[in-house]
């Protein structure tokens, strides 16, 4: 595969011949992406080539949107994780608080 193809690796031609940019979200990010599969994105440009500036600077707006979009996913993963960690510390501290309440002195 050629160099530009590595560069522009979300850049598509779709059945109406118009340039799109198409990537895959991955599992672990899909439930704070609305579950969708993939993000489509026409890039608004008449040119098909590559390598025209017009083409070039919509791709990287749209691929800086895009990645916007997956470090807010990843963020919110992992504020999410903090909070499940967060409530298992608490219900670990809550069942040795009742445990410690309930508990029958022995004589």
């Amino acid at each position: 595969m050629s160099r530009k193809n590595q560069l522009l690796k979300f850049l598509k031609l779709d059945s109406g011949g118009r340039l799109t940019y198409h990537r895959q979200i991955p599992q672990l990010l899909r439930e704070f992406l609305g579950n969708r599969r993939s993000i489509r994105r026409s890039l608004g440009v008449d040119c098909t080539d590559r390598s025209d500036m017009n083409v070039l600077a919509a791709y990287s707006k749209v691929h800086s949107e895009v990645e916007a979009l997956i470090a807010q996913a990843k963020a919110d993963i992992q504020a999410s994780t903090r909070q499940i960690l967060r409530f298992q510390q608490m219900s670990q501290q809550a069942l040795q608080n009742f445990k410690r309440e309930t508990s029958v002195p022995r004589h």
